[in-house]
């Protein structure tokens, strides 16, 4: 089986990409045929005989005025890489398309052509693009949901993005017309979301629920240890943003002088985090930090902590620290709580809620004086990893989906009139082969079975 896996960045510049490189070097060790397609970037980490890529001015860097027009092109067209995208659909000849995140950089616009070519199409929905132009259902202040039913207009009304209301106006604009040419509902044949809190939004926003498929996030609990030991501080690790719940967090530790808390990460706040560690001694501000020592910092910690005011999905760090034995301390809201849920008698860490500061020094006084329940929170944190958000189940599940549309897809009226590539009639002839090729070895690897109650809604 061939999959070509589309992102917009190559790299590991957030979680989405993260899950994305993840899940590819995954295929692969099963003996599925991974390509990339996405932007040129020194910084990318993709195989460069495997990855198609075309350059792009990256918005924040767009100066002149060449560059402002080749990002709004792209924006609505996605004429900068289709000629590139079209070339990786010819010359890798994918049995599937996985789609990341798209917008901006890549476009909209590109969905359908995969599908118009008989190549069925998977789109990871790793925030909330779809419904909310700024992605993140949230406008700067608090939680906000004016813009579900296609009100987008909103967007600029509210002045919902950090760049201003301009911006705001064209990400309106953006989703005004991916709705408008119905590029999700003609593009994508499969929507799989980290939650069963988007699946209910994009439901609501006219997504058909027989195209969603819930499918958590996952981690490679192979490759992390379980902690040993309750741990010696607090651990924040992620974006400086006041949807991040920053504001909270460090409210919260001024009243607990004496219990450590480490900060990794930047942002627009990070000044603030700054002047906060110079006047309270217990916070220590660490910057930018690589990935290697996030995974050290995880090991040596008591609990993370995720005081996210805006509703998360499904944030990787939660599964890392569950992967690494540890518990965490995170708000009520959004997907978090489904990652709370436990088959065991105790959870894998404490749930408090959005915005309240004293809730959470509670939580964290708790922790910092109960070592015992550490350990127990953190052992049932590593079981869920194991048990409910493991790499190999998630590998799994992707792979009889892939398997499910290929066989769909043959039987597809207008997939038998695709035209356009050379392989469009012969590139399902053998996928079910592939398919079950691929399993077979994903079992013979000594992978865990699948548990239905990971994930919901009909395929």
């Amino acid at each position: 089986m061939r999959v070509l896996m589309v992102n917009k960045f190559l790299y590991a510049r957030a979680g989405a990409e993260t899950q994305m490189l993840r899940l590819g070097a995954a295929l692969e060790r099963v003996g599925v045929e991974v390509a990339y397609f996405g932007t040129a970037d020194r910084r990318n980490e993709t195989p460069p005989d495997r990855s198609y890529t075309f350059a792009c001015p990256q918005n924040e860097h767009c100066r002149s005025l060449r560059d402002r027009f080749i990002a709004l092109a792209n924006l609505f067209t996605g004429r900068g890489g289709q000629n590139v995208f079209l070339r990786a659909l010819r010359e890798f000849r994918p049995d599937v398309v996985h789609t990341h995140n798209v917008y901006h950089q890549i476009g909209c616009a590109l969905l359908p052509i995969a599908r118009d070519r008989g190549i069925p199409l998977v789109m990871t929905v790793h925030d909330y693009k779809i419904i909310c132009p700024t992605y993140n259902l949230h406008d700067g202040n608090s939680p906000c949901f004016a813009c579900r039913h296609r009100r987008f207009w909103h967007a600029p009304l509210k002045n919902c993005h950090h760049f201003g209301r301009t911006a705001s106006a064209l990400l309106a604009a953006e989703s005004f017309w991916n709705e408008l040419n119905r590029f999700y509902l003609r593009g994508v044949d499969r929507f799989v979301v980290p939650s069963r809190y988007i699946a209910r939004l994009l439901a609501d926003s006219g997504i058909p629920s027989r195209r969603i498929l819930v499918l958590h996030n996952a981690v490679d609990t192979h490759g992390w240890r379980p902690a040993s030991g309750p741990g010696g501080y607090f651990l924040y690790a992620g974006r400086l943003a006041a949807e991040k719940g920053i504001g909270v967090l460090l409210e919260a530790f001024r009243s607990l002088p004496g219990v450590p808390l480490k900060i990794a990460g930047t942002g627009p706040l990070q000044d603030e985090v700054s002047r906060a560690a110079v006047s309270c001694p217990w916070i220590e501000y660490l910057g930018h930090v690589s990935h290697e020592d996030v995974r050290r910092l995880l090991s040596d910690c008591r609990a993370v902590i995720l005081p996210s005011v805006w509703a998360e999905n499904c944030p990787m760090i939660l599964l890392e620290a569950f992967a690494c034995g540890r518990p965490a301390i995170a708000s009520q809201i959004g997907g978090i709580p489904e990652l709370f849920e436990y088959p065991q008698t105790i959870p894998p860490g404490l749930l408090v809620p959005p915005g309240r500061a004293e809730l959470l020094a509670e939580a964290v006084r708790t922790l910092w004086q109960s070592p015992g329940l550490v350990e127990e929170l953190g052992h049932a944190a590593r079981c869920a990893a194991e048990k409910r958000f493991a790499l190999d189940r998630y590998v799994q599940e992707i792979l009889a989906l892939y398997g499910r549309l290929c066989a769909s897809c043959r039987s597809r009226p207008d997939c038998s009139s695709a035209v356009g590539l050379t392989h469009a009639s012969s590139a399902f002839s053998d996928s079910s082969n592939r398919t079950a090729a691929a399993m077979s070895r994903f079992w013979r690897s000594g992978s865990c079975g699948i548990s239905r109650s990971m994930v919901s809604g009909p395929v």
